[in-house]
């Protein structure tokens, strides 16, 4: 689907609270045809030319939204964008009421084999896709009911380079390092589990990228 071209049903999203502020955008409550939404607007950026700054905030609220529309046609959890502002370069999408993985991990009944074996099941796939992340932590997926779900994708893109999904899984790596250790080894190997046992594509080529990555990140950091 061409979403720069696309026709929503032409209702303006109504834009509620602030929630968080961003490095590229900032997100709000909202509502949208009487459903609750989350509404992704852009920052300008001053540092920019303004013609440059409206085509780069263009530009990529439409690649989100690229992603998000294939990601979503191909049964991956993602929020379901509802409409795009050509004139805020906002994204109005479904809420997903669930809970950061992040901050459920520490809960006793999370089964981490479990989540993490289905979490690396759909990177496998998104990445089959040719569908990168660009910042894959525990922050970027809630968990609703036993579905994870995928957000963020503001520094996602279109890619089948193998340097690019080793890093997506290196990022969700070193999260769990460092974020949650206590729950590294397992969680870890329950992800490549999953992603490993994908078919769309060579899941160990990736691995093997990914090793190569770490290594050079170790002697860079060596020297």
């Amino acid at each position: 689907m061409d979403v720069s071209s696309a026709i929503f049903c032409g209702s303006e999203p109504k834009l509620g609270d602030f929630i968080a502020k961003g490095a590229e955008a900032d997100l709000y409550t909202g509502e949208y045809l009487g459903r609750p939404v989350i509404i992704k607007r852009r920052n300008v950026k001053k540092y920019r030319v303004e013609q440059l700054d409206k085509r780069l905030r263009k530009q990529r609220m439409i690649l989100e939204a690229k992603i998000l529309f294939t990601l979503r046609s191909h049964g991956i959890p993602v929020p379901m964008v509802l409409d795009l502002d050509f004139t805020t370069f906002s994204i109005a999408m479904s809420r997903i009421d669930g809970v950061k993985l992040r901050d459920l991990i520490n809960e006793d009944k999370v089964d981490i084999p479990d989540i993490f074996k289905r979490i690396g099941e759909l990177v496998h796939q998104f990445h089959g896709l040719g569908v990168i992340h660009g910042d894959l932590t525990t922050s970027n997926i809630l968990m609703k009911d036993s579905t994870p779900f995928f957000i963020d994708f503001g520094l996602g893109r279109f890619s089948k380079s193998l340097e690019d999904r080793a890093v997506d899984l290196l990022v969700m790596k070193r999260t769990l390092e460092s974020t949650h250790s206590h729950v590294f080894e397992n969680a870890w190997n329950a992800f490549m589990t999953g992603y490993l046992s994908g078919t769309l594509l060579n899941g160990a080529s990736v691995l093997n990228r990914l090793r190569q990555v770490e290594l050079r990140a170790r002697h860079l950091k060596e020297e």
